[in-house]
């Protein structure tokens, strides 16, 4: 039996924020970018929440709902420096961690020892230790796997601790609201309720043929869900799909001769990007010696870093978004070596976007957003984590589309979402304004 636990930190850049600043503590505060130059919200704290603000809310929006609201802009470097302080919390109880986002995780803590092996206790010292040493409060949810221990850590925020018991599964997950189901937004749940479906018991009584004509590809999903299940493992370690950045303006741009230079400022910084991961891949086995996994993950981490070793670039993409909001991409096929990213142009680039220019040759719209970005690619095959003689497989297409959606979406949600700064995030080899827009979509419905 697994023991999972989900740290998630209680309005992370806001709490930051307010540690740094104690005159803070008790406003309504906000952490994104100026409503002067398109800024969003990145998070807010349970004062500002009060108003009805939330994530990804439009600043000038914000300040409507709550003109006496303390802005403070996006500290990424800080932001980073805390997350990193509290991952070294986490490795004084396990190395098996799969970080989410900054001020989220999944931990495994099944071979752990300490506390003689409880896992409710060991969250409850995590929580300890990180409001000690770090100055914020953690939500935490205990219980036999990712599902269920993300579900209970919003059990009871901010600052409280959920524990699901193997034999309290059941019970909990027939009584569990479906909207407290992870990718179950707006839209699904008025699907939902118009069938009557409001808690997993009701999920329990529909056939899986039912399940998939009313929900799609989600419907596997939802079964297991429903039934307190789920399969995936803590993943200490998983192969980047691809690395992006892109940048918001703050007034359109209208002239293509503008937007080709600033197409080549993104290429800099995408470059850097890949030079840093490059880096990583280097000192991967240092930051994760092998000896601080359990036994079990041995092969597979072998395999990973032999696999990450031989990453090369698959394809550059190209994204635009117009004055009107609507999302444009373009990709094609370039393989290289990752060493020679360095010799990338903005030509390259420009072959992509010459795809989306009027017959004439001009600009159809003007652009409000730009992105650049690679795909990578590794040896054809992927991990398997599952077994204690780890062996390579391919993934069915709907587990890993749903596997590389959670990751579009954390890494969106992460994104430096303030105007002007560049972000990386997650991609796949499925369509990529497709999942574009699905993580979007899943940004607006789930935050």
């Amino acid at each position: 039996m697994q023991k999972i636990i989900h740290i998630d930190c209680d309005c992370f850049y806001a709490a930051v924020e307010q540690r740094d600043d104690p005159q803070l503590i008790g406003k309504p505060v906000a952490v994104g970018g100026h409503s002067r130059t398109r800024g969003v919200l990145a998070t807010c704290n349970y004062e500002a929440r009060q108003f009805g603000l939330h994530s990804a809310m439009p600043t000038h929006e914000a300040f409507k709902r709550c003109p006496e609201l303390i802005l403070k802009p996006v500290r990424f470097d800080r932001y980073r420096s805390v997350s990193a302080a509290i991952i070294n919390i986490f490795k004084r109880f396990t190395h098996v961690i799969e970080p989410l986002s900054l001020d989220e995780a999944f931990l495994d803590v099944s071979d752990v020892t300490q506390y003689q092996g409880s896992a409710s206790r060991i969250a409850e010292a995590i929580r300890q230790q990180i409001f000690n040493e770090v100055g914020i409060t953690a939500s935490a949810g205990v219980a036999p796997n990712k599902f269920l221990a993300k579900v209970a850590s919003d059990w009871q925020k901010p600052n409280g601790q959920t524990v699901i018991a193997p034999n309290d599964v059941a019970s909990f997950v027939a009584a569990l609201p479906v909207k407290r189901i992870p990718g179950v937004g707006k839209s699904t749940l008025a699907k939902m309720q118009a069938l009557h479906i409001q808690r997993c018991a009701d999920l329990q009584n529909l056939t899986a043929t039912e399940l998939h004509r009313h929900f799609g590809r989600f419907a596997d999903r939802l079964a297991s869900y429903a039934q307190g299940q789920d399969p995936r493992i803590v993943k200490p370690f998983s192969l980047r799909k691809s690395i992006s950045v892109e940048r918001t303006f703050s007034q359109n741009i209208a002239q293509l001769s503008s937007l080709q230079q600033l197409m080549q400022q993104l290429l800099v910084n995408l470059q850097q990007r890949l030079v840093q991961f490059k880096q990583r891949i280097a000192e991967q086995p240092e930051q994760l010696p092998i000896d601080q996994l359990p036994e079990r993950y041995h092969n597979s981490y072998r395999m990973f870093l032999q696999q990450q070793s031989l990453v090369s670039i698959k394809s550059l993409q190209l994204k635009i978004k117009y004055r009107d909001f609507s999302v444009h991409t373009r990709e094609c096929q370039w393989p290289m070596a990752l060493d020679h990213a360095a010799s990338l142009k903005a030509a390259d680039f420009a072959v992509l976007l010459n795809k989306l220019l009027s017959p004439s040759g001009e600009l159809t719209n003007s652009v409000r957003l730009l992105g650049l970005g690679v795909q990578l690619e590794y040896p054809t095959q992927n991990l398997d984590h599952h077994q204690d003689n780890a062996r390579i497989h391919c993934k069915p297409k709907a587990e890993a589309s749903a596997e590389i959606l959670d990751a579009a979406f954390y890494a969106l949600r992460d994104a430096d979402i303030s105007t002007g700064s560049t972000v990386e995030h997650l991609t796949c080899s499925e369509d990529f304004s497709d999942l574009h827009q699905r993580a979007c979509q899943q940004l607006r419905l789930r935050l």
